[in-house]
């Protein structure tokens, strides 16, 4: 790469592009309405990452996809890109501004009530700010990775967890390359665990990243080279809406590191976690409920079918979930229409990005054979890409006809089982069976039974009315 790209990148990220957000950009401009490959070629960025950056780039205004085969990109216009990205600094720049307020004197009374013993002297000099928005909360979280040269010490909820590594895991990638070290702990998983792979996805094998889990941690909080402390003060589980406390204080961060080293002692390194000791019974939730949403329809006609899912994926978008119904290939088309007739927003359908329809042959099928393996890899990619956009996760209604029509009975129970085993709260599924074609299978009623014991609650179709029954 050449001095006068090595310095524009160092430029361009001076208005808040990754290294790779800023290669990408540089390329683009250079080639003239080039092609993904040859903008990998000329940026050294991999195909895959470019891929995921451009909605990124797209949303800031200084990338256009053009359409045609093959898919060619190109810059608007540098000078006006350029504009874009100084006001939108300076946009970041005012709302940190006006949301960093100093809280020092009620944060000490808290802390005197609470027998904390308190360097007097240090705090005169000490900053408290109260960081209440996502894109306040956002910058911080970079500002203090990016800087980081020695030490991140990250106590996390699992949700929090990987929201920070999709919108924040190039920083953190590049702080561990430049040697520093990084300490992560968290939850067990309630189920099939996520965050290896995602971990192993971020970080290059010659990095080392060490993960452990906690149960039931009682405070969140980041501490990045014992000089700087984010502490996660409200108890919401996602981090973006959360009020968080940002501070330098010496003693509250030797105070907070002191606790981690305690906890970190406690815990468990992830791959020697006991399934059955560490991992957290859904039941074990804080309201006493569940947090597994897995449920099973049983429907006897298409409309039955249409209200019932299109009813859930609504009520879940409302919790900023990417709502996404998968089908046979030959109704792709026909559950758009209907999702329209319903109520959802054609644009919406049509750009894919909060509600996506797909079918099972282009997401499961490896080769022309159906993976359980590959399929789950699926779900947690589409998971992963709903949170690097800002989305909590997926929220999934599955047409299980294809299973039938492929006779794959065996492997649709192995399936719903690794299905049951990876839920969690930001990823929820409900699965259509026809309840004629069930009963027209070789064991009807043992075959029924098994699902049963798969799924968390059954809806069946009464009379035209839906009956609830839960199973767990």
């Amino acid at each position: 790469m050449s001095i006068e790209n090595t310095r524009n990148i160092e430029i361009l990220s001076e208005f808040g592009l990754t290294e790779s957000q800023a290669k990408v950009f540089i390329a683009i401009i250079q080639l003239k309405n080039p092609t993904v490959a040859e903008v990998a070629e000329a940026s050294e960025v991999r195909r895959e990452e470019i891929y995921r950056l451009l909605p990124d780039l797209e949303n800031m205004g200084l990338v256009e996809r053009l359409l045609g085969k093959p898919l060619r990109l190109r810059s608007p216009d540098p000078k006006s890109s350029i504009s874009t990205l100084v006001k939108l600094e300076r946009e970041r720049a005012k709302a940190r501004i006006s949301d960093l307020s100093i809280k020092s004197r009620d944060f000490l009374v808290q802390l005197r009530q609470q027998d904390i013993e308190i360097d007097t002297d240090g705090i005169l000099t000490s900053d408290f700010s109260l960081i209440q928005e996502k894109e306040s909360i956002r910058t911080v979280l970079y500002d203090m990775l990016s800087k980081s040269t020695k030490q991140v010490d990250l106590l996390f909820s699992r949700p929090d967890l990987i929201w920070l590594l999709s919108t924040h895991g190039e920083i953190l990638r590049k702080a561990a390359e430049h040697a520093v070290k990084i300490r992560i702990m968290s939850e067990p998983p309630s189920g099939r665990d996520r965050l290896p792979k995602i971990i192993q996805r971020r970080f290059p094998e010659n990095v080392e990243i060490s993960l452990r889990y906690l149960l039931f941690p009682t405070a969140f909080f980041l501490i990045v080279d014992l000089s700087q402390l984010l502490l996660i003060t409200s108890g919401v589980h996602h981090l973006p809406a959360s009020n968080c406390l940002w501070t330098n204080n010496e003693s509250l961060i030797a105070l907070t590191h002191k606790d981690f080293e305690n906890l970190w002692n406690e815990s468990a390194s992830w791959k020697t976690v006991d399934g059955v000791s560490m991992t957290i019974s859904p039941q074990d939730s804080s309201n006493g409920g569940t947090s597994h949403i897995h449920r099973l329809l049983l429907y006897r006609s298409s409309d039955t079918k249409y209200k019932v899912l299109f009813n859930f994926l609504r009520e879940r978008q409302k919790d900023s979930v990417v709502a996404i119904y998968v089908c046979t290939k030959d109704c792709v088309e026909a559950v758009k229409e209907a999702m329209i007739a319903f109520g959802f927003d054609r644009k919406s359908i049509a750009k894919g990005e909060d509600i996506k329809i797909i079918d099972w042959n282009s997401l499961l099928l490896d080769d022309g054979k159906f993976s359980v393996e590959r399929a789950i890899d699926a779900w947690d990619e589409l998971f992963f890409e709903s949170q690097e956009k800002g989305f909590k996760g997926i929220a999934v209604v599955t047409e299980m006809q294809f299973f039938f029509e492929n006779n794959m009975i065996e492997t649709l129970e192995d399936y719903e089982n690794h299905i049951h085993g990876m839920l969690d709260s930001q990823m929820v599924f409900k699965c259509a069976y026809d309840e004629q074609t069930l009963l027209n299978t070789e064991s009807p009623l043992e075959l029924y039974a098994r699902l049963l014991g798969l799924h968390t609650t059954l809806l069946t179709e009464d009379r035209g009315k839906i009956e609830r029954l839960r199973t767990r």
